[in-house]
């Protein structure tokens, strides 16, 4: 009778645990239309939205939340960020969603230019999330329609988990804009300062834009004073 070798191994609750946290390998074909590489395997591409909606997408068209796994928050909601993300998707045709966006990060094992598209072996988008989960929002909800719009990817290939994870903190850790400092560069701000400036005021329609400069701290007025002053005086409002 023929001989057969067997073995075996003792599994206890870490060996199971370890087996349920593997992730499963796997190659996606990313579309573009433009790329530009810096290494054989590392790439910054502008790839269609309605090609990224497809490749963040399985084929009953739900989210591939496993891309998202290595990302340090979940998708915030209708914050003002998506919001004024989806207004774009919805609103702007006019503009190029790239030139409006910061654009997606991309962690993978391997990268392969095929010609027409990149070859990606196990994809971790670490930067993006709210982008791309508002972008498969936007898609769903219009369903067939043509978009020639663009988003632009990085896409990393890099296997040392020290420095996977030093880009996901790098990639994930900008300094906050409060809401205020998006109206900086209206016309209306710079009037202000220019008006302000003849009477010997100071606008500091820019956050510390006077910090380190020799001026009287009582001649300077930020946004957020004049807007609580308007309220008061012009609109007759103090409460608010």
């Amino acid at each position: 009778m023929p001989s057969n070798s067997v073995s075996y191994s003792f599994f206890g609750a870490t060996e199971l645990l370890e087996c349920f946290r593997q992730k499963k390998q796997f190659d996606l074909d990313l579309p573009f239309t433009q790329s530009i590489s810096t290494s054989d395997q590392t790439f910054i591409v502008l790839t269609m939205l309605k090609d990224y909606y497809k490749f963040i997408s399985d084929d009953k068209r739900s989210l591939r939340r496993y891309l998202f796994d290595s990302n340090v928050r979940s998708y915030m909601g209708y914050n003002r960020v998506n919001v004024d993300i989806l207004n774009t998707l919805e609103n702007r045709h006019d503009l190029d969603f790239w030139w409006l966006n910061n654009g997606i990060t991309i962690l993978a094992r391997s990268a392969i230019n095929v010609g027409t598209f990149i070859k990606v072996q196990d994809v971790q988008i670490v930067n993006g999330l709210q982008t791309s989960q508002t972008i498969h929002k936007f898609f769903n909800q219009k369903n067939g329609i043509t978009d020639e719009r663009c988003v632009m990817i990085k896409i990393i290939t890099q296997n040392n988990s020290e420095v996977r994870d030093c880009i996901i903190r790098s990639t994930n850790n900008q300094t906050a804009i409060m809401t205020k400092s998006l109206f900086a560069t209206d016309k209306i701000q710079r009037d202000i300062e220019d008006v302000m400036h003849i009477n010997g005021l100071y606008y500091e329609r820019r956050t510390n834009c006077f910090a380190n400069k020799d001026i009287d701290n009582n001649l300077v007025f930020d946004i957020m004073y004049m807007a609580a002053e308007y309220l008061a005086i012009i609109l007759k409002a103090p409460e608010t």
